[in-house]
């Protein structure tokens, strides 16, 4: 299963594919609000198959320890969408 990151998860064309991508994906979701996101619309098989990560990527020297979260929490990454 292939883990992907993408950048402005919470809405437009991020969540779009995030959703379509939960099916058969492990999925590191990066916004800064996530209470606009509502669950269900994400077909995840298991809990265990995404993480999502409240990130403002204007803060430019976290990035580094925001990849390493996700790569921690779900192993290494295959895919980067940077949405924002």
């Amino acid at each position: 299963m292939k883990h992907y990151l993408i950048t402005r998860a919470t809405s437009g064309l991020g969540l779009d594919l995030a959703k379509k991508l939960s099916s058969n994906s492990k999925l590191t979701l990066i916004g800064r609000d996530f209470t606009k996101i509502n669950l269900r619309d994400f077909k995840f098989k298991s809990k265990k198959n995404f993480n999502f990560l409240e990130y403002d990527l204007r803060d430019l020297e976290g990035i580094s320890n925001l990849i390493n979260s996700a790569t921690q929490m779900l192993g290494p990454l295959d895919g980067f969408v940077h949405s924002a």
